[in-house]
Parts: C-alpha cells; sequence; structure tokens
C-alpha cells in the first residue's frame, strides 16, 4: 500500500501524522518533555517498553438463505491491554531493534445471530446473542511454530526512520453465554409440522422441548443451536494489517497512534518503563443510579501526573423522548438531561447544542486532582453519553472512563450499550443475558398464547404512571409514587376499572396471573372514539426506537340500560374494523370496552322470587360474568364444539370444567338455585377434565337409555389469552 504523508507541525511537541488512503492512520508523539532530536541510541538503548492497546469492531451482514427465511450477523468485540515489551536478542545496539513482551487485559464481543422466517403461516424470529467476556494474560513472549507472535510487540529501524508494532491474541479466562428467544413459536406444539419450509426440521424433532429451547440463556457449550455460525467469521471479518512502518517522531520516546477502517479501529500508546505518564479517568459516582423526572448524579474527572488549566465536559447523544415516561401528561421532547448552573459547586461555561452540552471551566490550584459535574435527569428513561478532556499546554488529553473500554461514559451506567441501567436489569433479573433495549418476550405466566405484553424492554424501564396494581408477581415491579417500572419478565396489563367492578369482583381472583396497573382516561390516549386506532393506547408517549408496537389498556365500566329490555349480563362490543372474526390475534386493540349490565343479571335471575337467595345469585353471577368478559378481552374465546372446529355451538357453550368463568350456566343450574352455586371464578386449562352424561335411543326406537359419564378434556382457555397480540 502506498501512503502519501502529510505532516503538521503544532505548537512545539504535538505531532500529526496521517495517511491518506481507504484507511486513516493517524500517530502521534504526545511529549515527554524532550525536545531535541533523538539520536538512533535513544530509540534502541530502551530496555523496556510500556504498551497500550485498544481495538474495536463493529460489523453486521444480511443474506437471504431460501426464499422464506433471512439471516442477519451483527457483531461489536472491544478489547484492550496493558503490555510490557522487553528487548529482544535481535537487538543490534545500532539500527535496528525488536522488543517482544505480553500483558493482561480484557475483551467484550457480543455477537448477534438473527434468523427471520415470513410465510403465509406467520413470523417466526430466531435470535441468538452470545456475549464473551474475558480478562487476564494477553499473549506469550515467544514465537509460535509458525513464527507468529502471539502479543504485542515494537520493532524500530533507525536505518530508516521508522517503526511498527502489532497486537494479538485474546485474554485468557474467557467465558461466551448464549441468550436465545423465539418469537412466534407456536405452543401448540400439534402445530410445529405445519412451520414455514426451512424451520420444520428445526422445530418438528424438538416437539414439546421446543418452548424450553427458545428461551435458552446459558453457556454456550451447554445450548442446541440452528444457527451456521461458522458462518461468521468468513463473512464479517475483513481482512487487515498491523500499523507497520510508520515514520519515527523527531521529539520524545511516545510511540501513539490510531488505525481507523469502516470496521476496525485500534489504538496503541508506547513509553519507555520507568516513564510517568497522564493518568486521566472519568466515572460516575453512583453505578446504581437510575433516571427520574428531576433527580441528579455526579460525574468526577481525575487526574494524576499532569496539571491542567481547563477541564472539559461534553455531554452528547441525549435522548428526547416525548414526556417523562409512557403515559405522562407532560408531552414536551426537550433533551432528557441537563447541566444547570446552580446545582454545581464551581463555575463552569456552558454551552447548549440541540443535543449536546459542553461545560469548560478553569482549574483552581496546582493542588487540584478533580473536578465534578452534576448531570440533571428530566425523564424516567434519560441516558446520554458524556466525555471529559482536560487541557495541559496547548494540547488537550482526553479523559478514560474507569472499568470500561473506550473514551466516553455511558449514563446511567451502562456497559452493554443498550439505554437502560445496569442497575435496573440486574433488580430484575435480565442483566446476564444481555437483551435488546427492543426486546419483549416476557415468558410469564408460561401456558398462553404468546409470550410477551406489547412492552419493550426499554419501555418496561421507563415506566408507567398508575393509580394501583394487582400484582401477581411483584417481585420485580419497582413502584415509587405514583410511577412504575414494570417487570419485563411478567406480563403486564393496564385497566381503565371506570366504575370499580375489575377491582371487586376480578381482582380477588385474577385467574390470568398478570400484573394488572390501573389508570383513568388522563393517562392513556384516550380519544372517546371507540373505534380509534389511538383510543385507550397507553404507550403513547414513546418514539418509534424502542416501540415495538401500540399496546392499549382495558375498559371495565357499567353499562346502563332500563326497564325489562332483553340485554346480556356482560358484553364485549369489538371494533368494526377488526373484521367478523373473533379478535383473538389481537383481542386488546378490538375489544373496545368490557360492558356489565345489572339489568341483564336481574332478568336472568327473574324466576327466583327468594330475595336472600335472589341477592347471593346476583352476586355470584356478577362476578362470574365480569370474569367472564375480561377472558374475552384477553382473547378467550367461548367453548366450542368438538367437531374439531373452532365454530361456536351455543348449546356447547354450557359445557365444561364447572368452574370456568367463560362456560356459560345452564338452565339446570338456574333452575336449581338451591343447591348449585353460579360463581365461577376460574379459566380451564390443559391438563384438566369434565364430565358429561349423554342419552340415545335404544336400537328398537324405544326409551332412552343413559350412556356411561365420558370424560372430556378441557377447552383450556386459558392458552387463549394473548395480551401481546400476533
Amino acid at each position: 500500500m502506498n501512503f502519501r504523508h502529510c505532516i503538521k507541525q503544532i505548537g512545539l511537541s504535538f505531532l500529526v501524522l496521517c495517511t491518506t488512503t481507504s484507511y486513516k492512520i493517524c500517530y502521534t508523539n504526545d511529549g515527554d518533555g524532550q525536545h531535541t532530536p533523538n539520536s538512533p541510541t535513544n530509540w534502541l538503548s530502551v530496555k523496556s517498553w510500556n504498551a497500550e492497546y485498544e481495538e474495536t469492531y463493529r460489523s453486521s451482514k444480511q443474506w437471504a438463505s431460501t426464499p422464506e427465511v433471512t439471516y442477519t450477523f451483527e457483531v461489536n468485540t472491544t478489547i484492550s491491554g496493558r503490555y510490557v515489551l522487553n528487548e529482544s536478542v535481535e537487538t543490534d545496539g545500532y539500527s535496528f531493534g525488536e522488543w517482544y513482551g505480553y500483558g493482561s487485559g480484557s475483551m467484550h464481543e457480543v455477537k448477534v445471530v438473527k434468523m427471520i422466517s415470513e410465510s403465509s403461516d406467520g413470523r417466526i424470529v430466531i435470535t441468538e446473542t452470545t456475549e464473551t467476556k474475558g480478562s487476564g494474560q494477553i499473549g506469550n513472549p515467544a514465537l509460535n511454530e509458525y513464527g507468529e507472535f502471539w502479543g504485542g510487540y515494537l520493532s524500530i529501524d533507525i536505518s530508516t526512520n521508522s517503526y511498527g508494532v502489532g497486537f494479538n491474541g485474546h485474554p485468557a479466562n474467557s467465558e461466551s453465554n448464549l441468550t436465545r428467544t423465539v418469537e412466534g413459536l407456536p405452543t401448540d406444539y400439534s402445530a410445529l409440522s405445519q412451520l414455514p419450509a426451512g424451520l420444520r426440521e428445526i422445530f418438528v424433532p424438538l416437539g414439546e422441548k421446543a418452548e424450553e429451547w427458545a428461551t435458552y440463556s446459558g453457556p454456550l457449550e451447554e445450548a442446541e443451536s440452528v444457527m451456521p455460525v461458522t458462518v461468521f467469521a468468513a463473512n464479517l471479518m475483513p481482512d487487515f494489517d498491523e500499523p507497520k512502518d510508520y515514520p519515527l517522531p523527531p521529539n520524545g520516546t511516545t510511540l501513539s497512534g490510531l488505525y481507523s477502517g469502516p470496521n476496525l479501529t485500534k489504538r496503541w500508546k508506547l513509553y519507555p518503563s520507568g516513564m510517568k505518564m497522564p493518568e486521566i479517568y472519568v466515572e460516575i459516582m453512583d453505578k446504581d443510579w437510575l433516571p427520574e423526572d428531576d433527580n441528579t448524579v455526579e460525574v468526577k474527572l481525575s487526574w494524576d501526573n499532569i496539571q491542567p488549566s481547563e477541564i472539559e465536559f461534553t455531554l452528547s447523544d441525549i435522548s428526547a423522548e416525548p414526556g417523562t415516561c409512557l403515559n405522562s401528561a407532560d408531552d414536551n421532547t426537550d433533551p432528557d438531561m441537563d447541566i444547570v448552573d446552580d446545582r454545581q459547586a464551581v463555575d463552569y461555561t456552558i454551552e447548549k447544542r440541540d443535543r449536546q452540552i459542553i461545560a469548560v471551566s478553569q482549574t483552581e490550584s496546582s493542588d487540584q486532582k478533580e473536578a465534578i459535574i452534576v448531570i440533571s435527569s428530566l425523564d424516567f428513561g434519560a441516558y446520554a453519553t458524556i466525555k471529559a478532556r482536560i487541557k495541559a499546554g496547548d494540547k488537550w488529553y482526553d479523559a478514560r472512563v474507569k472499568e470500561q473500554n473506550g473514551r466516553a461514559l455511558h449514563l446511567p451506567y451502562d456497559e452493554n450499550e443498550n439505554h437502560i441501567a445496569d442497575k435496573w436489569e440486574k433488580d430484575v433479573g435480565i442483566f446476564d443475558r444481555n437483551l435488546s433495549a427492543s426486546w419483549d418476550f416476557d415468558p410469564y405466566p408460561e401456558h398462553q398464547k404468546n409470550n410477551g405484553d406489547g412492552y419493550s424492554n426499554y419501555e418496561e424501564y421507563r415506566g408507567f404512571f398508575e393509580q394501583g396494581h394487582l400484582f401477581k408477581d411483584s417481585r420485580h415491579e419497582q413502584v415509587k409514587g405514583k410511577h412504575v417500572r414494570t417487570d419485563p419478565m411478567h406480563k403486564d396489563v393496564f385497566v381503565y376499572d371506570q366504575d370499580g367492578l375489575f377491582r371487586e369482583h376480578y381482582a380477588p381472583y385474577n385467574p390470568a396471573n398478570l400484573n394488572w396497573h390501573y389508570i383513568d382516561n388522563t393517562l392513556m390516549k384516550y380519544t372517546g372514539n371507540v373505534e380509534d386506532d389511538l383510543n385507550r393506547w397507553v404507550n403513547y408517549r414513546t418514539s418509534d426506537t424502542y416501540s415495538n408496537q401500540k399496546q392499549y389498556a382495558m375498559w371495565v365500566r357499567y353499562w346502563p340500560v332500563g326497564g325489562n329490555t332483553p340485554v346480556s349480563a356482560g358484553e364485549s362490543p369489538m371494533k368494526s374494523s377488526c373484521g367478523p372474526d373473533y379478535p383473538g390475534d389481537t383481542p386488546l386493540k378490538c375489544i373496545y370496552m368490557v360492558k356489565i349490565t345489572q339489568q341483564g343479571i336481574l332478568n336472568a335471575l327473574s324466576g327466583i322470587t327468594n330475595q336472600a337467595r335472589k341477592q347471593r345469585l346476583f352476586s355470584e353471577l356478577l362476578t362470574s360474568t365480569v370474569i367472564h368478559e375480561v377472558g374475552h378481552g384477553l382473547g378467550i374465546r367461548h367453548h366450542y364444539n368438538n367437531t374439531g372446529t373452532n365454530e361456536p355451538d351455543a348449546d356447547y357453550w354450557v359445557l365444561g370444567v364447572k368452574d370456568c368463568a367463560i362456560r356459560y350456566e345452564s338452565d339446570t343450574e338456574i333452575q336449581h338455585n338451591d343447591k348449585i352455586s353460579l360463581l365461577k371464578t376460574h379459566y380451564c386449562r390443559r391438563g384438566e377434565t369434565w364430565i358429561r352424561v349423554r342419552e340415545e335411543q335404544h336400537p328398537d326406537g324405544t326409551a332412552p337409555q343413559d350412556i356411561p359419564y365420558e370424560t372430556h378434556p378441557a377447552h383450556n382457555c386459558y392458552w387463549y389469552i394473548n395480551i401481546k397480540g400476533e
């Protein structure tokens, strides 16, 4: 490769050389107090070098393996290390020298493999995320059998006034963990054989183990994988050369450089052992800090072996989500973080540019070793990056992030850079799974039609305002005042309980086992038009960045009907735009209201004269009706006939598991109300059974005969619960 060098002198001790090619390579002499040209012996007399190295790699690729199946690969790798390079026997002391050595470092690699199947039968998305972390020794101070050195090396050639460096090898003690999620997988395992071509061979042999396989999280070597991960290396990793043949700087004995390509960036710095280099760090003071709509966090810049005259913080990439949480009344789209004058202990000159804020201050004395800046949060999901640097002489020095690679600190503390605080991910038990911000696969409660609740990982973290709640599992629901960060592992549903029917009649039983949140029409997008797609929209204060879909609240209320008008006890009407079929695919969107009619219940009990018994039966029937209609709002169908189809049969609606709220009361139950309770508080499940007595005519056509009791499987109403929608 031919390089055309350009040289620019800045001040007395800062030299930048850049190559003009398809890659950008810069190397700088930081200066070490020496300003006289080096003689050859100055370079070759060094016995040992300290070296610092960073490498980042980003790449992605997509292709189709069949007409129905596409693959995407993404890789994100960061490697850093510190080395000690010792003089080798090949140094002649006059014109040429080589130093080899090893050190310690860390690596963090995230590889995402996604397979998407699109067909008329549905959409299935398989996502596998492999995270590899490692630390420890890098390399070995010797050449291998192929003449390669898997550590670090430096070569200096005085005759050509050039040098070359190289760093190789991953740290020891690395571990790889895999997280796999499958969206759209049928939980009715008899349907696996109907999957699109290209997927049958994956799932059909797994049978009922498919659900367990689909949510794997653990060591990579223990995972059953269907992904062609061997394609990764050949398709993603480009060829690139180690930095070599760069001019030696005329001043000092520090070698620094930058190699920057389309996917790859390398930085290095070498200096003689024993020489003190500036140590400059930026860190968040509270790693457990979670943003709110009015709280703060402190960021500290510290330095040693250098005396700055100015310090600078740059807050950038600030989020600007609408409002302050998913359903706030406030709808502003201003930046979600700020640097406010009156919250600072020292004076900063603050300049604001859209989603970036720069704060500069003068150092107070030579004894000063650190500076603090206070960052204000204005949103429960606020995030940003912050960099810092100091100025000494006429040169700026970037701060390194303590305990993280790179030179940018993520606020809140966020190692995997998904804009979700690591603290919250640890609190809810998903930190080790390295889930994306758009992930929505809430697996609990199990054995329902779909996993997920329609709210992305970031949305559940950013949270909602509520007016109370009913939790089946409260361990990971974080409630503070009227704000709640919901559980990404347990399905959450919002209910507008206009007349208290839900609290009184559904909440004591919660047969769907969901986590419920009470809101009113001020905490959702309420248009009043039941046909409007915006009506009852809960996550309406969100951008498209991390929102998967519009998700809706359930609306439960009394529906007044006077006189003796024949009306049903309850009704779950759906929007006409959802079509004539039962809206089992998106029930919360399509069923716009759960209507409960007192007159309809009284009409059903009109033949009962005993007032005490009538009052008891009214209460039982009211509770059963509320649970029945809420079940429809969650996607549960009426009990269907046993012909193998889902076509409803009104005569069959009265049959099934006795306490299943979806089952209708039979005439016999109404007539024998003194002996039979009308209270039904359950959604029947797979594995349950019910008994039916049938009658048939004698073969000769005479009187009917009783056939022995027949045992039937439950209709499995619980399986039809579909919070996310398909």
